[in-house]
């Protein structure tokens, strides 16, 4: 199966230092994460038909999963609605998991983290990442209202997850 991103996409907002240790456990955490994420995004029907969908690349082809996969803006009577699309809720969600299990390794005699005399981890780590995750969430509701909202005669099959966001304290 395609995978939707890729090591490279993982830039910017949510970006991740790319040697060769990082680049083997990332690809895992995609290849392990990213069919599971679209279906609690869309529902194991409208998920699995989505991801039927990808060509080779991780694009999809059909209309219905194109104006999801791109970004969005659209006004209703009670709100604005934003979406950055699948890929970057794929990106945000992807981001978070492999950042929050990132900071120990696992060894022969237990976990441990890294040490170093010039250097200490940001008190505000997990404040930055509940708040790249918050974001993602936010993203995905607004694919799960387009779907089940605003053009649901166009996605019957749609059973997605509650998504939550999380809170730093």
């Amino acid at each position: 199966m395609p995978t939707i991103t890729k090591i490279a996409d993982y830039t910017a907002r949510y970006q991740i230092a790319k040697d060769s240790y990082s680049k083997k456990t990332l690809q895992y955490y995609i290849d392990k994460s990213e069919a599971k994420l679209i279906y609690e995004l869309l529902g194991a029907e409208l998920g699995g038909l989505f991801l039927a969908d990808l060509d080779v690349d991780g694009i999809p082809q059909t209309a219905r999963f194109t104006d999801i996969y791109n970004s969005f803006a659209i006004d209703d009577d009670c709100a604005l609605h934003c979406s950055d699309g699948i890929k970057e809720y794929i990106l945000g969600q992807i981001y978070f998991d492999y950042c929050r299990n990132d900071s120990t390794y696992n060894s022969q005699i237990g976990n441990k983290g890294a040490v170093s005399e010039n250097s200490e981890i940001a008190s505000n780590l997990w404040h930055d990442l509940s708040q790249r995750y918050n974001i993602a969430i936010e993203n995905g509701k607004q694919i799960q209202w387009y779907v089940s909202c605003y053009k649901s005669e166009d996605y019957t099959e749609y059973k997605g997850v509650k998504l939550e966001g999380t809170f730093w304290l």
